[in-house]
């Protein structure tokens, strides 16, 4: 093998790892979003069922103050319930070349002369790293929108914490 075929080997493996580990580094951060979307339902849900308590202990017998203030805190709460299951609904994104068409591939190859093989494989490799390349690209869109949707999510769990913390001391300390 010359000098000049064995650098393109190693270029073109170099680019492969590179797009594998891309698609890996993708994967976790998808299932990193997912597992926060779930989390921050699942919290906003508490402080919803919280809310329902409060609402049925006190028989809404409660100031305007703090109804403004409940009434505003449950659209937070819906808001980020809301947004965190969007975060989470299923995206279908194309794999790249599958097993079964690798094998078809190969066996294609295997089929050529021994003086192609190398070439042949070098050639297969950047297909699939071109394949993998859209599919990274496809699902960096998906995870832009995503980690918005969490941050939204988030961002209303937290307004309504606020909200539910200042409900709740203003009844400990303003209400009748």
């Amino acid at each position: 093998m010359t000098e000049l075929t064995e650098l393109k080997k190693n270029l073109i493996q170099f680019t492969y790892d590179r797009t594998e580990h891309e698609h890996d580094e993708l994967s976790e951060t998808w299932k990193l979003l997912d597992s926060k979307a779930q989390a921050s339902a699942g919290i906003a849900g508490v402080f919803v069922a919280a809310s329902f308590a409060f609402v049925r202990n006190t028989a809404l017998q409660i100031d305007v103050t703090e109804k403004w203030l409940l009434s505003l805190a449950l659209i937070m709460l819906a808001a980020s319930i809301f947004s965190a299951v969007v975060a989470m609904l299923i995206r279908s994104v194309a794999m790249p070349l599958s097993g079964s068409d690798t094998a078809i591939s190969v066996g294609d190859i295997l089929k050529q002369p021994e003086s192609e093989l190398a070439e042949r494989q070098n050639n297969l490799i950047v297909d699939v790293v071109i394949q993998w390349a859209n599919v990274n690209a496809r699902i960096k869109e998906l995870l832009i929108k995503k980690g918005r949707r969490v941050e939204f999510s988030q961002a209303s769990l937290v307004g309504a914490s606020v909200i539910i913390t200042t409900m709740t001391l203003y009844a400990i300390y303003c209400a009748h």
